[in-house]
């Protein structure tokens, strides 16, 4: 048997394989074959553009990992012969400013946690992050990009009091905030019968 490998043909995905022949020799052309030889199998080709990328919970002070999760490959004609996905392609920017990408994980889950342990080992708090699906065929299109700032609460206050003939004056020094700005304070006196009065 003879096979002729990479052919030059143009088909859509999702068409079907239909393909003919014929020999030559010294003497000239053969026919044709009256029908054509059709394969069953579509052509597939690597997968189309995914689904969004999204984190699950914000990370914080008690749980400072990032959960992640993605859609599977949107619906649409370009992605209806994809085949079975094997794997997906998740990449991050390592806190570079998406100035280059780095593979962080292959999984065949729509779901991945980066751990704390590997968050600590960048001093930025700010992280993007895409996803592709992987194929027989190859890597398909990347998911928009996911751009991510960890924060946490605010750092306790120190606070100072002074107390002149009229009036008490509280002071404090501003907290960390956590990297997201401070919006509000809260300031508590405790009166003699142990009752806290909220300030504002």
């Amino acid at each position: 048997m003879s096979t002729f490998i990479n052919a030059p043909f143009f088909l859509k995905e999702g068409d079907n394989i239909v393909v003919q022949g014929a020999a030559q020799n010294t003497k000239g052309w053969g026919a044709y074959p009256q029908v054509p030889h059709t394969s069953n199998v579509a052509l597939t080709s690597t997968p189309g553009q995914m689904g969004d990328i999204r984190a699950l919970a914000q990370p914080s002070s008690t749980d400072p990992s990032i959960s992640l999760s993605w859609d599977p490959i949107a619906t649409s004609f370009v992605n209806t012969n994809i085949g079975d996905i094997l794997i997906y392609e998740l990449y991050w920017d390592q806190g570079s400013q998406q100035s280059q990408w780095i593979l962080l994980n292959t999984t065949p889950s729509t779901q991945y946690i980066v751990s704390s342990e590997v968050l600590s080992q960048y001093p930025t708090r700010e992280f993007s992050f895409k996803v592709a699906a992987r194929n027989s065929c190859g890597t398909g299109v990347f998911s928009r990009i996911l751009p991510l700032r960890l924060t946490e609460v605010p750092s306790q206050m120190n606070i100072f009091t002074s107390v002149d003939s009229c009036n008490l004056q509280v002071y404090w020094t501003v907290p960390n905030d956590g990297g997201d700005p401070i919006t509000n304070y809260s300031l508590s006196v405790q009166q003699l019968n142990g009752q806290l009065v909220n300030l504002g």
